[in-house]
């Protein structure tokens, strides 16, 4: 089934940026017709990321599953067949990108949350983990004054050549700010760094239709699903500039790792017996 991509127009109409839910890919359509590959916000922001301790946990969860069960056959002089490659190939799929529940629990948080902030009226949750997590995120929203502008909008920088979709851009006390939400199991410095870049693409996008105003203040809604807390962090106004100049940073670094790969990857061979 071919790729569905949804057509986004941005600046008064003068861009077109292209979508894909799916695959979470952006393209842009330049004056040719020609659509190319712009770099998602979130993956440059992982590039100045300070999760070397998730890292380590990974790396040691499929260090543990790998010498319970594929080692301990070999050593064992047992045969390791294909379904033990495969239940192994899994699991390092999970430990690097958590369980199937976890992803399913955060989706369906995001999407009643999103339904409400536009204005509809869902059933509440019937999984105790996703009503949790949604309760944490109400509750904060009600703290805080919560008046939804745009909800999960698709944003773009001109000058920096960058896409992403924010969850949601609100007055928060009154403050026009970024929102982000989480249901993780804590909050990083790339997804501070990711609500910077979101900010910077919304700056410029205003600037061009002449929007009066400009946004500095982000929000990182950590929802636990276990509590039904909220965990909130606050870049105020003053810490906009230098996140920014950081992320910039990030994003040349990403685009120098993407390149490094595609010109250095060595030529793929197969020798058989």
């Amino acid at each position: 089934m071919a790729a569905k991509w949804e057509q986004i127009p941005l600046y008064d109409g003068k861009v077109q940026l292209f979508y894909n839910d799916a695959v979470h890919q952006y393209r842009i359509q330049n004056g040719s017709g020609k659509k190319s590959v712009v770099v998602g916000a979130s993956s440059a922001a992982k590039a100045w990321s300070d999760n070397a301790a998730i890292a380590g946990w990974r790396i040691n969860n499929v260090k543990a599953f790998y010498t319970d069960n594929i080692q301990a056959k070999i050593e064992a002089g047992e045969p390791v067949t294909s379904v033990d490659i495969k239940l192994w190939a899994d699991q390092v799929h999970k430990i690097s990108w958590g369980t199937g529940t976890e992803m399913v629990i955060g989706t369906l948080t995001h999407d009643w949350i999103a339904k409400c902030a536009k204005g509809e009226e869902p059933e509440l949750p019937d999984h105790p983990n996703v009503a949790l997590a949604a309760k944490a995120f109400v509750k904060w929203a009600y703290e805080v004054d919560l008046r939804p502008i745009h909800v999960e909008r698709c944003i773009f920088s001109k000058e920096h050549q960058f896409a992403g979709r924010l969850d949601m851009e609100a007055l928060v006390n009154g403050n026009r700010s970024i929102v982000d939400i989480k249901v993780s199991n804590g909050i990083y410095r790339d997804m501070i760094l990711q609500t910077a870049a979101y900010a910077l693409a919304r700056n410029e996008e205003m600037a061009f239709t002449r929007e009066d105003e400009i946004i500095r203040d982000r929000y990182i809604i950590r929802c636990d699903r276990a509590t039904g807390e909220a965990e909130v962090y606050h870049s105020p106004a003053s810490e906009y500039d230098a996140d920014v100049e950081i992320f910039l940073a990030a994003l040349t670094i990403h685009r120098d790792r993407v390149k490094e790969k595609t010109t250095n990857r060595e030529p793929f061979e197969l020798s058989l017996p």
